[in-house]
This record gives structure tokens, C-alpha cells and sequence, in this order.
């Protein structure tokens, strides 16, 4: 993030399943090769304050700045509309640690 370049590359074998993560991860290119993209929807302002409190204050302009720019990307490549399944961000995920069922709760 602090230097908006990538420092690394990740090799592995064929993963039986393979989880990408973050706005891109949905672009036509992998939505093509995709057994399921999904979308979850969150309120830009819980968003906000979500990555406020993992990444603290000091990237909070950039933040409002990447949200905007994450929009229009959106838009641009319906991501949304062109996903699988759409999960609910807002709510509050409870994990019932006696089964392996969970749900959302608000």
C-alpha cells in the first residue's frame, strides 16, 4: 500500500480451490476462467471505517481516494452484476463453533 507497487511474486502448485482477493479480482480476464465470483456488498462508509481500524489514520485520504476510484472501476467492469453470488458485508458474521453451519446477523 505505502509504495502502491507490488514487491513480490507468489508461486504455487494447481490448488485443488484458489481464493483472489480485492477489486480487481473479478476483471473479465479471471471472471472468464471463474467457477464462482462473488460479490460482497458493504456500505462505503463501514468500509471505510473497517479499513480505518486494521490500517489506522494514516492512510485514511488515501482511503477516500480509493474508494472513489474502486467506483468507477466497479461500474466500469460490472463486477457486480457480472458476479455468481452476492453475500451481505454489513452484517455481523456469528460462527457456531459446535457445528460448521454460520450466518449473518444484524
Amino acid at each position: 500500500w505505502s509504495k502502491l507497487l507490488r514487491i513480490e511474486t507468489i508461486s504455487f502448485p494447481n490448488p485443488k480451490y484458489l481464493i483472489l482477493e480485492g477489486v480487481g479480482a473479478a476483471s473479465k480476464g479471471i471472471r472468464e476462467r471463474a467457477c464462482q465470483v462473488i460479490w460482497v456488498e458493504v456500505d462505503q462508509p463501514l468500509g471505510y471505517q473497517r479499513v480505518i481500524l486494521r490500517d489506522g489514520m494514516s492512510i485514511a485520504e488515501e482511503m477516500k481516494t480509493w474508494q472513489k476510484l474502486e467506483t468507477i472501476y466497479f461500474a466500469k467492469n460490472e463486477t457486480k452484476n457480472s458476479s455468481t453470488l452476492w453475500v451481505d458485508g454489513d452484517s455481523e458474521a456469528k460462527i457456531d463453533t459446535s457445528s460448521n453451519f454460520w450466518g449473518a446477523y444484524r
